[in-house]
């Protein structure tokens, strides 16, 4: 798993560095922008610590800076209002995202970086629910 994240990590650094030299080696050393990134208290993928933003997205990004030069800040937004920011043009970069044919009019969707498998759960105490299966729900209705 440790590998896939690190070759997805990689390709998210390839892309970022291409952008950088698309838009000018010379140009961006001398006017290099400031990529913004929107994060939120969101363990383990970003939350703040002494200060500091940490957590694997975080990761990430300091590798991007690392090997394009590129530089981030980060700016602490709930979700609607990044989706927003990244819309209007105020914020550059936003992480953890579903790509939609809505999303997809005004974002360039890059990855995916990560995978993660998203389930159900109940208590367990209620482990008796006639659900085993999405199929499960189907039948229900």
């Amino acid at each position: 798993m440790k590998n896939t994240r690190t070759i997805k990590a990689l390709r998210f650094i390839l892309f970022l560095g291409l952008f950088w030299f698309l838009a000018g080696t010379s140009a961006a050393q001398k006017n290099q922008p400031i990529i913004k990134a929107r994060v939120s208290n969101y363990k383990p993928v970003y939350w703040q610590e002494n200060g500091e933003w940490v957590g694997m997205n975080i990761d990430f990004y300091r590798a991007i800076e690392k090997s394009s030069g590129l530089r981030f800040t980060y700016v602490d937004l709930p979700w609607s209002r990044g989706i927003y920011s990244l819309k209007n043009g105020s914020c550059t970069i936003m992480s953890n995202l579903s790509k939609t044919p809505e999303r997809q009019k005004f974002m360039y969707f890059v990855g995916p970086y990560a995978q993660e498998e998203m389930v159900f759960v109940v208590h367990k105490d209620d482990v008796k629910l006639p659900i085993d299966s999405l199929d499960d729900l189907e039948e229900q209705a």
